[in-house]
């Protein structure tokens, strides 16, 4: 992979901080032992990188702590509305947020992921913009702990018609 980089115009290795392992692991009974085994074994040879664990914070409980968590939201726009403050009652004891996926998706709560006649949003809206707007800014009022934050259909395919 070195030799790839370097004719690419890239000789020198860049720094890795993070690491995620697994993704939207809160459905899986065998993330506990997953993290423990991953987290465990590659900490001791890369102390400086920070592993990301991924599903509900702290559901499942995982050993070693995670120092941070990739939280994914999928909601409607009511939701992110209400929830601006959610970071606001967040314990300050060194564990950070990564709000790896967040999207006003449906203004249907008891159905998210059905079809656009049960309203399914297809594409953004104004109203989808104002909810994931006041829930951003619970990001940047609690940037001690939300280290990042990517908004999920920011690269999608116009021809899948979804968010």
């Amino acid at each position: 992979m070195g030799a790839k980089r370097a004719a690419l115009g890239h000789p020198a290795p860049f720094e890795l901080n993070y690491v995620e392992v697994g993704n939207e692991d809160f459905f899986s009974t065998t993330y506990p032992y997953r993290w423990r085994d991953f987290v465990g074994n590659l900490s001791a040879a890369y102390p400086a990188i920070t592993f990301i664990a991924t599903g509900y914070t702290f559901n499942p409980p995982l050993t070693p702590n995670p120092q941070a968590w990739d939280i994914h939201v999928y909601q409607t726009p009511e939701w992110f509305a209400q929830n601006a403050f959610i970071y606001d009652g967040f314990e300050r004891n060194g564990t950070k947020y990564f709000e790896g996926e967040y999207a006003a998706i449906s203004t249907n709560a008891g159905n998210l992921y059905g079809t656009p006649a049960e309203g399914r949003l297809t594409f953004p809206t104004m109203q989808s913009a104002a909810g994931e707007a006041a829930f951003m800014t619970g990001f940047e009022r609690n940037a001690d702990i939300v280290f990042a934050a990517s908004y999920a259909p920011l690269l999608g395919m116009e021809e899948e018609e979804r968010l």
